[in-house]
């Protein structure tokens, strides 16, 4: 009997990580007696410098006779470790390339042809300007939980994508975002301003997994997309005439029949709509998304993507944190990568080019 383990969420694909330094462990625990282990989005979990470790494993393994599936949403990343490239668009298999083969340009535009298009529209939509401007975010010097000194900014309508190069300060950095605790040192500042916390609307956060956190299921559709916005109106919740106005405005965007359905009714793609509009709602001066692609299905991650561009359009700076660029290069201005909570290296979009040469979505930049 073929014993398979399928490795689809962060829990077992972090024990993989953790059991790098001891091959017989990782033999032990995690793969012993199986033939085939199936690995489904790993670049979605882990760092790219964990990932390179990931790939250590597995040839380790292939090499004894061991098989392996992984599954992944961008061809720049399954070829970096696979012998053998099968590419599926609508459940069907369209075409297989061996690790040797050489890859015809025009034929993956073909198949992101759509997403290509938005991405190239959206750049065209705001060309390199001369100068610096204002920033409407600022940390400065900031420490979370170690000696880090996180220094960054960004501008109103900027995409930044912050990439945490070993996976370690996030956790802590929206802790301080979300008002929930102070830094150990070092200040945020929006429009000039110190922070204020909490009850301070100027930030807003999209937590990881957003459709699965950020959504209550006791409350109607139209309460949940009306949470945050006390600040603009402190009796939303008592006057009805408000939240009509609100269901007037919106129903031609999110669809009418919504307004009637409970959360758990919605469908993926009305959940993300949900989350979104509400921060479009809040009208914050910077939102910070985490990981906002993950675990997102291909026709999702573009609906995302939509959303993210409205947010910008609106001119609110979107600060996406990532630990695996994956998508989140599409819509960057600038990338900013972290290692152990201080900044290592900068990008502006005209540097995209100089990125590793597996970074999904790089031919668009050069």
């Amino acid at each position: 009997m073929l014993k398979v383990i399928i490795a689809d969420d962060e829990k077992l694909i972090c024990r993989l990580v953790q059991a790098l330094a001891d091959w017989e462990l990782l033999g032990m625990e995690v793969v012993a007696g199986h033939r085939l282990v199936v690995l489904e989005d790993m670049g979605n979990f882990i760092s790219d410098q964990e990932l390179k470790k990931i790939h250590g494993i597995l040839r380790h393994y292939a090499a004894q006779g061991m098989s392996f599936l992984y599954i992944a949403s961008h061809f720049e990343e399954v070829r970096q470790i696979c012998h053998r490239t099968a590419l599926m668009m609508n459940g069907v298999i369209i075409k297989c390339f061996h690790q040797w083969e050489r890859v015809p340009a025009t034929f993956l535009l073909d198949c992101v042809e759509e997403f290509e298009r938005k991405v190239k529209g959206q750049l065209e939509k705001k060309p390199e300007q001369p100068g610096q401007p204002e920033a409407v975010f600022q940390a400065a010097d900031l420490c979370l939980d170690g000696e880090e000194r996180l220094n960054f900014s960004v501008a109103p309508g900027e995409c930044l994508v912050l990439q945490d190069l070993d996976n370690g300060i996030f956790p802590g950095l929206i802790e301080v975002l979300s008002g929930k605790q102070r830094p150990k040192g070092g200040c945020v500042y929006v429009d000039g301003a110190l922070f204020g916390g909490r009850g301070d609307r100027r930030i807003a956060v999209v937590q990881e997994l957003a459709t699965q956190t950020m959504l209550f299921p006791n409350v109607s559709y139209l309460d949940n997309l009306c949470f945050t916005l006390d600040h603009r109106f402190p009796d939303v919740w008592m006057r009805r005439r408000i939240k009509k106005s609100i269901r007037q405005e919106y129903g031609d965007f999110l669809g009418e029949e919504v307004f009637d359905l409970s959360v758990e009714e919605l469908s993926e793609k009305q959940k993300y709509e949900l989350v979104y509009t509400r921060i479009l709602l809040q009208n914050p001066r910077v939102v910070f998304c985490v990981q906002p692609f993950k675990r997102a299905e291909v026709a999702m991650r573009l609906r995302v993507w939509e959303l993210l561009a409205i947010l910008l359009g609106r001119g609110i700076a979107v600060v996406v944190l990532a630990v695996n660029l994956a998508d989140s290069l599409a819509l960057a201005d600038r990338l900013i990568q972290v290692r152990q909570g201080r900044v290592e290296a900068e990008y502006d979009r005209a540097d995209f080019a100089n990125l590793p040469v597996d970074t999904p979505w790089l031919y668009l930049y050069q």
